[in-house]
């Protein structure tokens, strides 16, 4: 096999590790695809068992034509990716490296295995990538050019099933990348393999959804839109590149709407459940359905699948197979932020155009916290008072403005640093001076000045987004994830985030939790820090305030 030229060029000790993982992993991968084509019953298309994987066996790693593939080798990306970084360095480590090994051996045990969500989601990308699919058309198609009558991998020549799932850039961002996730989580839970489809005007009409002229019409035109944002992971296949290959219907016709609205409206009987007979009780078996989308749903947690108590698991009314129940547990042991800060970094990752200055970071302070100012409900740009409201429920719980009043230093330390994330330059400015006053903390924020075309006052489709709405949101959350300890948005009533301030919250928890657990991956990381007490102990509480009240 040949090793592709982007693996060859990463830097460093990095290189040599991965290229040498590739060449063993290929010939391990090779070996299980001739056991598959000489009759074993371990289909591809059976979600492998995961109960005994350790990171420590090359057989479980992933194959080399898979990881040549993979974009991720660009130092500034790679570096960015925490998904992949755990995945990769910390396996090839422990499988090829003497010396490293010895390292892992005599750490904690927590760093023997991936944590479970890892496991499950590393082996759904290997099993269900675009080039797990090209390999298996491949074997099934062989050479076939015919352009009369072209190769198909349709229903009889595969028994995989498919989910698509559908985003946008740069509106509307939380919503729409939820969205896309969902659709992950139900392909991963039922073994569903992702199809993308990037949602424009078109796609928004053929799915008979609202809001398509005002939210799409002339806003969208294509992935590119997502350019200088997000990086999609090259492991998801197309749905516009895979359909004819897949014999899927040239009318879209197949694709079958499942969609949950968590009580708003009806669930379709689709997803009842999900991985069986529907909600209706007729022969109508939902898990043998070809091709589902996920809808719009837009919410974290969809029917509750992720915080429901383990009775009503055993009764849930979406998933029923036990298979697919022992991976919900799995998926969401460590929490709901950090599965879908997990699911995010897996499907993307942030644009390298977006890295904050240097100087905006603080990597000296105790305490780091971001603060996310929304203005739901078109609330004026000044209206900040709710967040002052959590800054001083922040002062008081954690001493800060005691612990700095009773400093005899001239130069007393600072107790935190928050990061400041809103659309509006004038909450921003507000902010600066509420942070200095109430907590004593220093802050930093990206620079708010953006020229709008024809003095428009938001480049959104919806009132309540401000001047810095898409592009612009893009770069505080850039900033924002660098918080490890503590999170400010005022959103009273809610269990969990609205979806914009949950991008970042959930890829703060996935960088807390890895960092925590791969500790000889991120050591760079940890270390750069002052605030490393966590090393030898649990990880800290993530404290946050959102409703103060």
């Amino acid at each position: 096999m040949a090793i592709s030229q982007s693996i060859i060029e990463v830097g460093g000790r990095r290189s040599v590790r991965i290229i040498l993982a590739l060449l063993i992993l290929f010939v391990s991968h090779r070996i299980n695809q001739f056991q598959f084509q000489s009759g074993s019953t371990s289909s591809q298309n059976q979600f492998p068992d995961i109960s005994d994987v350790s990171i420590s066996r090359p057989k479980n790693s992933p194959p080399a034509s898979f990881l040549s593939s993979m974009n991720l080798t660009r130092d500034a990306l790679y570096e960015k990716n925490y998904f992949y970084r755990a995945w990769m360095e910390l396996s090839s480590d422990i499988d090829l490296a003497g010396t490293d090994k010895n390292k892992f051996q005599q750490s904690s045990k927590r760093n023997s295995r991936h944590l479970a969500p890892m496991e499950i989601v590393i082996r759904y990308i290997i099993e269900h990538s675009h080039q797990q699919l090209q390999l298996e058309w491949n074997e099934a198609c062989g050479l076939s050019t015919s352009a009369v009558s072209p190769c198909v991998l349709g229903a009889t020549k595969t028994q995989r099933r498919f989910v698509v799932a559908s985003y946008s850039c740069p509106l509307e961002s939380g919503n729409r990348l939820h969205r896309f996730m969902n659709g992950l989580l139900w392909g991963i839970l039922t073994n569903r393999t992702l199809l993308w489809r990037y949602q424009d005007y078109a796609i928004c009409e053929e799915y008979g959804e609202d809001g398509c002229i005002d939210q799409y019409l002339n806003r969208t035109k294509g992935p590119l839109d997502c350019d200088g944002i997000i990086i999609r992971s090259p492991w998801i296949p197309s749905y516009e590149e895979w359909k004819d290959k897949l014999g899927f219907a040239s009318d879209h016709s197949d694709i079958v709407r499942a969609e949950v609205w968590d009580g708003q409206k009806m669930y379709d009987n689709t997803t009842l459940p999900y991985d069986g007979m529907d909600a209706a009780g007729s022969n109508n078996d939902n898990d043998r359905i070809r091709v589902v989308r996920t809808g719009r749903q837009v919410s974290l947690d969809p029917g509750r699948i992720l915080t429901s108590s383990e009775e009503e698991l055993l009764s849930h009314s979406h998933l029923t197979n036990a298979e697919n129940l022992a991976r919900l547990r799995s998926l969401r042991s460590e929490g709901v932020y950090f599965l879908y800060g997990m699911l995010f970094e897996s499907l993307f990752t942030l644009d390298p155009s977006l890295d904050p200055p240097k100087e905006l970071l603080n990597d000296s302070a105790p305490q780091t916290i971001f603060l996310h100012s929304r203005h739901s409900g078109q609330f004026q740009d000044t209206y900040t008072w709710p967040d002052q409201l959590c800054l001083q429920w922040f002062a008081h719980t954690l001493g800060y403005s005691q612990n700095t009043s009773n400093s005899n230093d001239n130069n007393p330390p600072t107790p935190c640093h928050v990061y400041l994330m809103s659309d509006r330059p004038k909450t921003v400015s507000l902010l600066t001076d509420l942070v200095g006053n109430v907590t004593h903390c220093t802050n930093t924020f990206v620079g708010q000045e953006l020229q709008l075309p024809n003095g428009a006052s938001s480049p959104s489709f919806w009132n309540e987004h401000g001047p810095r709405a898409g592009r612009g949101f893009w770069q505080d959350v850039a900033l924002s994830i660098h918080a490890r300890d503590g999170m400010i948005a005022f959103q009273p009533n809610r269990v969990l985030c609205r979806t914009s301030t949950a991008l970042v919250r959930e890829m703060v928890e996935f960088k807390r939790v890895l960092e925590h657990h791969y500790q000889e991956v991120f050591r760079g990381e940890l270390f750069t820090r002052s605030n490393t007490s966590f090393i030898d102990g649990e990880l800290s509480e993530f404290k946050q305030c959102m409703n103060p009240w």
